[in-house]
């Protein structure tokens, strides 16, 4: 393994976790807006099981997946 590999591959890996964070941020933004949205309007709000919205920040986690499962990889490589 290379020096240079084993950076590159802290540096996604801290990137990815940075994204996750980014994307609970928002989630936790937008459910808070739309509860209170809800109880302006009279409304009960319960929050989904599942995760919606936040388009931009999941595909950044996916993107930043993908760059880290690079760097692993060529992490591993030999030589």
């Amino acid at each position: 393994m290379k020096i240079e590999a084993i950076n590159r591959a802290e540096a996604e890996a801290k990137r990815f976790l940075e994204r996750i964070k980014g994307y609970k941020a928002a989630q936790k933004r937008i459910d808070e807006e739309r509860a209170a949205w809800a109880k302006q309007h009279g409304r009960d709000y319960k929050t989904p099981p599942y995760p919606y919205n936040a388009p931009r920040e999941s595909g950044a986690i996916r993107r930043a997946s993908m760059d880290l499962t690079r760097a692993l990889a060529d992490m591993r490589k030999w030589g």
